[in-house]
């Protein structure tokens, strides 16, 4: 069965200060959805020279991903994978994974913005 590529411009994930931040895709496929630290400063196909992970800024709000997170639902951490500390970690993994960690990310990119260390594409 024949198919097409096709490109589609990346969603927007935020403006700040007129720099416009937007998700990268694993794998460049939109059906395997947005990664989760990467992103971009520029709109076009496959400009990687423009893509950061948040996880690599070196600055105070970055901390908030390792302090915040929820505890890693691991053997060492929950012996039996089952009860309701397990059952209580899970659900915050779930609400981690939803909303804070992109929430996180938010303020560091932000951040970053203020202190100039991501600025448009045509400026770099």
């Amino acid at each position: 069965m024949p198919w097409k590529e096709e490109w589609v411009a990346p969603e927007t994930f935020l403006v700040h200060d007129g720099v416009n931040i937007y998700h990268t895709y694993n794998d460049d496929d939109l059906d395997q959805g947005s990664s989760n630290f990467w992103f971009t400063t520029s709109e076009a196909d496959n400009d990687t020279d423009f893509q950061f992970d948040v996880r690599d800024l070196k600055i105070r709000s970055r901390d908030r991903l390792d302090d915040e997170r929820p505890a890693f639902l691991t053997v060492d951490n929950f012996p039996t994978q089952a009860g309701p500390d397990y059952d209580a970690a899970d659900a915050d993994w779930k609400v981690w994974h939803d909303s804070l960690e992109l929430e996180i990310c938010r303020a560091i990119i932000v951040e970053a913005i203020d202190l100039g260390l991501l600025r448009l594409k045509t400026e770099i």
